[in-house]
């Protein structure tokens, strides 16, 4: 369902810097460490609360213990179940990971993201709870263009691919059942991905773009999503302090996603199709080798079907320790673009 795509993707996005460069996760010149290698401890919260189909706001953090007694509307799950309505109906994802990037030369990195997930859902008065390792990502890049500087303006152009590995397990169980598809650990599919990043810098002002394709495969109880496509962008202000040994970075970052949704045995499952738009503030902050990541992001446009849940919002917290990386494995290149 369109939670699961977007939690997949969540993961993959690896922003490895979630939002200056959703898969690249390289800064690219304009910020602090540029092709520096780094390892990095994130935690991403993301919140599904409400439906369509009533007045309800989705609240980013939905209070699992209330309840509208007074509403009498109903929906319709993935599942083809029908429960009664609750205000109190969530999906919470929650996910820590370890990230990683090397850099081989100047023009070449290689990524790893390791996830552990803890996902909650509340469907009429049913709590299920499910944590694991999750599926883990491993992608490069390449610099195919790199202007350091050329009269204050700064230019990247970064393509890549990766494969995500069905590392996670998608049969844990709640309640003595097995738990929603949604909220597994895993997904049990070995996919590959594509992306391009082009980052462009003007003095202190910065701009990052980043598009995703995602093919996704079919794991072995036949359910499959179907290919998704991703957009990020991101405006950036750096300003220096202490003799430029701090840097704080403000941020406005965009993100979108597209899918048809998924499929089980080649059918459609019913509120899985995804077209989602959302937008955010993010700070950046640098001190010495450090660097803390904040941002948090909430839906400004969103295609739904009518009994679909709402997309509530993502908050992502980051910390990262970077390499100075003087040498390569393989020699680097004079020349600067």
């Amino acid at each position: 369902m369109k939670r699961r795509i977007l939690i997949i993707v969540f993961i993959i996005s690896v922003s490895l810097k979630l939002y200056s460069c959703d898969l690249c996760g390289c800064y690219m010149g304009i910020t602090p460490y540029d092709n520096h290698s780094s390892i990095g401890m994130y935690y991403h919260y993301r919140a599904f609360n409400g439906y369509n189909s009533t007045s309800t706001s989705g609240d980013l953090f939905p209070d699992g213990h209330l309840r509208n007694a007074n509403q009498s509307n109903t929906v319709n799950h993935h599942d083809g179940s029908v429960p009664a309505y609750s205000n109190s109906d969530y999906e919470i994802y929650r996910t820590a990971e370890l990230r990683a990037k090397y850099f081989l030369h100047q023009r070449i990195e290689l990524n790893a993201v390791i996830p552990y997930r803890f996902n909650s859902q509340s469907m009429s008065d049913v709590v299920q709870k499910v944590s694991g390792i999750g599926d883990v990502n491993l992608f490069a890049g390449y610099h195919l263009i790199r202007k350091i500087e050329v009269d204050n303006v700064q230019q990247r152009l970064i393509i890549g691919a990766g494969i995500k590995l069905p590392s996670g397990s998608f049969n844990e169980t709640s309640n003595d059942a097995r738990a929603d598809a949604l909220i597994q650990p895993g997904t049990g599919t070995s996919d590959g991905f594509v992306y391009a990043t082009y980052l462009l810098g003007i003095r202190k002002f910065g701009l990052s773009v980043n598009g995703t394709y995602k093919m996704n495969g079919t794991n072995s109880l036949h359910e499959h999503i179907e290919n998704s496509t991703t957009g990020n962008a991101s405006l950036f202000y750096k300003i220096p302090f202490l003799h430029e040994r701090c840097f704080i970075i403000p941020k406005v970052n965009a993100y979108y996603e597209y899918s048809e949704g998924l499929f089980v045995y080649n059918e459609y499952i019913s509120g899985s199709a995804m077209n989602v738009m959302m937008l955010g503030p993010a700070l950046d902050l640098f001190y010495k080798n450090l660097e803390l990541n904040l941002s948090a992001e909430l839906p400004v446009y969103e295609k739904q079907e009518t009994n679909a849940m709402k997309n509530s919002g993502r908050i992502s917290l980051g910390v990262i320790y970077n390499f100075k990386q003087p040498k390569y494995l393989f020699k680097k290149s004079n020349s600067k673009n």
